[in-house]
């Protein structure tokens, strides 16, 4: 989830990042505003049966994700950074809705998914997916 605070002198507002920081609020000079991520739960995942086993084999590949920018996103670019792979060049992004992940994996529309609870987890229990790379075990990432 994507928190984010804003606080302009003694008035603060919470909120997704979205909502706090849409048109109808406007910077100013003397703003504070303060956002992160959620830790954990942030996995690429792709087919059991299917040709992605490691980080390195999603170059040159589609992967799936929920949006631009999100937690899932932005740590799949953290991956392919850390398998020296650009992740503006060296893959192709596809936006799903989260719900539509598993069905776009299914139909091959991409060779992988980035993925946030519950979606990593409802699609590790139906037996066909695989984690590629789990926030919550993987060595350098589970510590944070």
């Amino acid at each position: 989830m994507n928190l984010a605070v804003v606080v302009n002198g003694d008035d603060a507002h919470y909120g997704l990042t979205g909502s706090v920081a849409g048109k109808e609020h406007r910077a100013s000079a003397n703003e504070l505003r303060v956002a992160g991520i959620h830790k954990g739960c942030l996995r690429i995942q792709s087919a059991k049966d299917g040709k992605i086993k490691t980080v390195e084999d999603l170059r040159g590949k589609r992967i799936g994700v929920p949006g631009m920018g999100t937690p899932p996103f932005i740590y799949a670019n953290r991956m392919l950074g850390d398998a020296k792979i650009d992740p503006r060049n060296g893959v192709q992004w596809k936006v799903f809705p989260s719900g539509d992940l598993p069905l776009a994996l299914e139909k091959g529309e991409v060779d992988a998914v980035a993925t946030s609870e519950p979606i990593g987890s409802i699609m590790l229990a139906s037996g066909k997916i695989q984690n590629v790379t789990d926030q919550t075990i993987d060595p350098g990432y589970a510590d944070e």
